[in-house]
C-alpha cells in the first residue's frame, strides 16, 4: 500500500515562515548568552594557541649549569655496565654524567650534528656523546686522540652481543675541558 499524505494548503508556507521569519521572536537574553558563550570560547581558542606556540618553540635547557651526578672515566663506567646492566641502569640511567676520556673520533651528520666517540683504541667499546646544538660548533674543531670532559645525559647502553662491541650514549652532551 502506498501512503497517501495530502497536506492542506498553506501549512508548508506556516511552517516555512515559523522557521526563518522570527524578527518578532526573538529573545534577547538568549542572544546575550549566546555572544558571551562565544567571547569565552575566543578567549579560550586564544590562550589554547598561545600555550601551543610557547610549546613548540621551547628550547631544552642546558646542562651547563646543572650539577654532574656521577664524574668517572669512560672505562670505569663501560666496566661498570659490562659487569652488571641492572645496577649500572639504576645508577646511572638518566642522570647527568661528567666523563673524561679519550676522543676516538668526532662525526658529523649530513644535517650538521657532531657526535664525539670516546673510548679506548685496544677496546672495541665506547662511549658515544651526542652534542648540544648549541655546542656543536666548538665540538666539530676537537681532534682524535685528545683527553677531553664531557658532560651529558645517559640515555641508553647497547650491550656487546656479537663481539662488535657495546655502546653507551649520552645526549645534550657540552664539552667542559679540553
Amino acid at each position: 500500500m502506498l501512503l497517501n499524505l495530502r497536506v492542506r494548503p498553506g501549512v508548508f508556507e506556516k511552517v516555512a515562515s515559523a522557521f526563518f521569519n522570527q524578527p518578532d521572536r526573538i529573545n534577547y537574553t538568549n542572544e546575550k548568552a549566546t555572544k558571551t558563550w562565544l567571547l569565552v570560547l575566543l578567549v579560550l581558542l586564544l590562550l589554547g594557541g598561545g600555550y601551543a606556540y610557547r610549546e613548540f618553540n621551547r628550547k631544552a635547557a642546558s646542562i651547563k649549569d646543572e650539577p654532574a651526578v656521577v664524574n668517572t672515566s669512560t672505562t670505569k663506567i663501560l666496566e661498570d655496565f659490562s659487569k652488571d646492566l641492572q645496577s649500572a641502569n639504576a645508577q646511572y640511567l638518566g642522570k647527568v654524567l661528567q666523563l673524561n676520556g679519550t676522543i676516538e673520533k668526532v662525526e658529523t651528520d649530513k644535517k650538521g650534528f657532531v657526535t664525539i666517540v670516546l673510548g679506548d683504541t685496544a677496546s672495541s667499546s665506547s662511549v658515544r656523546c651526542s652534542m648540544d646544538s648549541t655546542q656543536a660548533s666548538g665540538a666539530s674543531g676537537l681532534a682524535a686522540s685528545t683527553l677531553v670532559t664531557i658532560k651529558g645525559i645517559c640515555t641508553g647502553y647497547s650491550p656487546d652481543e656479537l663481539g662488535l662491541g657495546a655502546d653507551l650514549v649520552l645526549n645534550r652532551c657540552i664539552v667542559v675541558t679540553k
